[in-house]
């Protein structure tokens, strides 16, 4: 057992776990994005991406194998005159068709949580089977839970939309600025991050940023030649009074310290080049516990030991912490109503509890086998398979944990899948769930290069086609 745990981990640091991408998980992934065509009206644009595992020939358009690499194959693009549940229905169902895809093997589908998305999943799961997930984009979610902050901390967002306002299209101030920076203060010369409504964690960024140098930002202001400006961003700026550029810094110093885990929730699930289905929930339950934390008044020491809000009054003090309690009561809430209402809410537990590198080490061995069998991957391994492999995978985490070294979950997977080849192989199938759609957003930017001013008298066939050819470059 020794010898052969030794050799497991000399495959383990010998693995890639960004090529080692299990396949048949990887469901039909459809969206839809509103678009401007040549008939001068709103139409949209349904865009069905189907990647499926079949043995099929008729099927190798779609990348028929049992490993299928990180990128997403677009498989048709349809423009529709009206987008509802029944339209956005048949284009998935003629794209299943037309590559005579089999539905027991078709996954899942993977949309936002739009309502009239939800009813079109509901009536094809009727056709393909109760096998077919419902998959609904955590990105979407997890940016919707972040805007409640923008809503409620109302004077936060006034200051990041004047200080972007002032900083707009200006590069003679931008320079200014940054040479302020090397000249007056001792803080690295870098530019705000401009905030923009269609990129997730661009508002994050900009408090984080102000969270370091609104200070600077005020100072500069009031310091330079800006006081007959007509620019409504800088006026707001340089009126605000001493107090008030307190209190906003101290809330912006608050989201910087309890707001950072839903930031780097985002930017892993705008990733796509290592899975996150086996520790999302994980994730989302770190996020509630420091949600919890603040709307109970326990802040971090950060916050509660900064000079801004020790420099406030009491009834100031009182007000901020208000502002940021009620903030995020309403994130927590908002964050457990869409963790409850997600439709494979029990599969993510699942993957979680077995296979998040936090809970594998704290899993005991009796009852694994039955808690593996719940998950449809690993339904038909014989038990004493999966008792075997569950017990490598753990036997493996302690090793790397007494070495000091990172569990990867899907690295020494792959390195078992020369001792427990089915094991591993299903584990890597149900951890490569996707958790998002972010790759159909970035659609949008696709068609805007295919379709731009000088190029309007496309027809419509030929932008399916080029806009499929540059998605899939």
């Amino acid at each position: 057992m020794v010898s052969k745990n030794k050799q497991l981990l000399s495959r383990y640091r010998n693995c890639d776990s960004a090529s080692s991408r299990g396949g048949g998980i990887i469901p039909v992934v459809c969206d839809v994005i509103p678009i401007h065509n040549s008939a001068s009206e709103c139409s949209r644009i349904g865009f069905s991406k189907s990647l499926v595992e079949s043995s099929n020939s008729a099927s190798g358009i779609l990348l028929a194998a049992s490993r299928i690499g990180p990128q997403v194959v677009v498989a048709s693009v349809n423009f529709l005159a009206k987008a509802d549940a029944t339209t956005c229905a048949q284009v998935i169902s003629e794209c299943v068709n037309k590559y005579a895809i089999s539905y027991k093997n078709i996954r899942g589908l993977v949309t936002d949580s739009a309502c009239y998305m939800t009813k079109c999943v509901n009536s094809l799961q009727v056709l393909y089977g109760d096998h077919v997930l419902h998959i609904q984009c955590w990105a979407h979610k997890v940016a919707l839970v972040g805007n409640v902050l923008s809503c409620e901390l109302v004077e936060v967002n006034d200051v990041v939309v004047k200080v972007k306002s002032a900083f707009l299209n200006t590069r003679k101030r931008k320079h200014q600025y940054l040479q302020y920076l090397r000249e007056e203060t001792v803080k690295p010369d870098k530019l705000f991050p401009m905030p923009v409504n269609t990129r997730w964690n661009s508002w994050f960024r900009a408090v984080f940023y102000l969270a370091e140098y609104f200070l600077e930002i005020i100072n500069f202001f009031r310091n330079s030649d800006f006081q007959e400006t007509n620019n409504a961003g800088i006026k707001y700026l340089i009126m605000l009074s001493d107090k008030e550029v307190s209190v906003i810094l101290a809330q912006c110093i608050f989201v910087q310290q309890h707001a950072f885990e839903i930031m780097d929730l985002l930017t892993k699930l705008e990733g796509s080049k290592y899975p996150t289905s086996h520790t999302l929930y994980g994730d989302l339950e770190n996020i509630q516990k420091g949600l919890d934390c603040a709307a109970k008044g326990i802040f971090s020491n950060t916050f509660e030991n900064s000079s801004v809000l020790k420099n406030l009054n009491t009834t100031d003090i009182a007000h901020v912490k208000h502002n940021c309690q009620k903030a995020t009561t309403l994130c927590m809430n908002k964050l457990q109503t869409l963790m409850n209402s997600d439709p494979c809410a029990h599969v993510y537990r699942s993957l979680n509890q077995l296979f998040n590198p936090k809970n594998i080490l704290l899993n005991k061995t009796e009852n694994i086998v039955t808690q593996l069998k719940s998950i449809a991957d690993l339904k038909m391994i014989d038990s004493v398979d999966l008792f075997k492999g569950y017990q490598s995978l753990k036997d493996a985490a302690e090793s790397l944990c007494r070495a000091g070294e990172v569990v990867d979950v899907v690295k020494i997977l792959t390195a078992l899948t020369t001792d427990c080849q089915q094991f591993a192989s299903a584990v890597l199938k149900s951890i490569w769930m996707p958790t998002n759609n972010v790759e159909s957003e970035r659609l949008l930017s696709h068609y805007n290069i295919v379709v731009s001013d000088r190029r309007q008298n496309l027809k419509e066939e030929n932008i399916e086609v080029f806009t499929m050819l540059s998605f899939d470059d």
